[in-house]
């Protein structure tokens, strides 16, 4: 149906890196069940592009072009414009993915607004501290009277948030809404791994009962075959 969010439809997919330009992609699918569907581009589990009309079988992509990367398309109805940019990852791995792959590792956590405007969490992988960052980063305003204000209604500064509906729905105050804060790594090992949060105000002082750990496994992608061609008939070969 194409009311649904689907890896179903793609019957083949094609990633060409552009000789002479490093990180630049080629994008190329086949889906003649795709209907009016359009479709979203993850690299790496993140959604990075969306298609611009149904009819659309290309796109073109900028990548680090230092490492391998994994590309998944995950077709997506279009009756609802503010849905297509939102982030559909558990919905991968529908149709010709490995089974039981994982992406690089990551956490996210809902930013309080009882916590002081200089909380920074430090984040620690395998019990080793990896990095430190503040909570509200340039660019992150918090909610509430102080944030903005003047900027909307008195004791909500409206301007601090992207809006209901916009926003992460639950992850700030109703009617301003919110984002949360994510840490994310794509150079971890493959193999079993936890990560711990630890939240501290500007004099180290911890400001909150520490998150619960997160264990999760990497399994990585095969290599990238090599010598890659293809036929008149979208037969491929390497």
């Amino acid at each position: 149906m194409s009311n649904e969010a689907t890896q179903s439809v793609f019957e083949a997919v094609l990633a060409r890196t552009v000789a002479g330009q490093p990180g630049l992609v080629h994008l190329w699918w086949r889906a003649p069940e795709q209907g009016e569907r359009l479709v979203q581009v993850y690299v790496d589990g993140e959604l990075m592009e969306v298609s611009t009309y149904p009819a659309q079988r290309e796109l073109w992509l900028m990548v680090e072009p230092s490492c391998a990367h994994r590309i998944e398309l995950l077709a997506v109805p279009t009756d609802e414009p503010g849905e297509l940019w939102r982030e559909q990852g558990e919905k991968l791995g529908q149709g010709g993915t490995t089974p039981g792959a994982k992406f690089p590792g990551g956490v996210a956590l809902l930013r309080d607004e009882r916590w002081p405007v200089d909380t920074v969490a430090r984040v620690m992988v395998d019990g080793a501290e990896v990095e430190e960052g503040p909570v509200w980063p340039t660019g992150e305003n918090r909610s509430g009277f102080g944030a903005l204000f003047g900027w909307g209604e008195f004791g909500w500064d409206a301007a601090t948030g992207p809006g209901l509906g916009v926003g992460e729905l639950g992850l700030g105050l109703l009617g301003v809404d919110g984002t949360a804060w994510r840490w994310r790594r794509a150079d971890l090992a493959a193999g079993s791994h936890s990560v711990a949060v630890a939240l501290l105000d500007g004099g180290g002082r911890a400001v909150a009962i520490p998150p619960p750990i997160v264990n999760f496994d990497i399994v990585r992608p095969a290599d990238s075959a090599e010598a890659l061609s293809m036929n008149a008939g979208f037969e491929l070969s390497w």
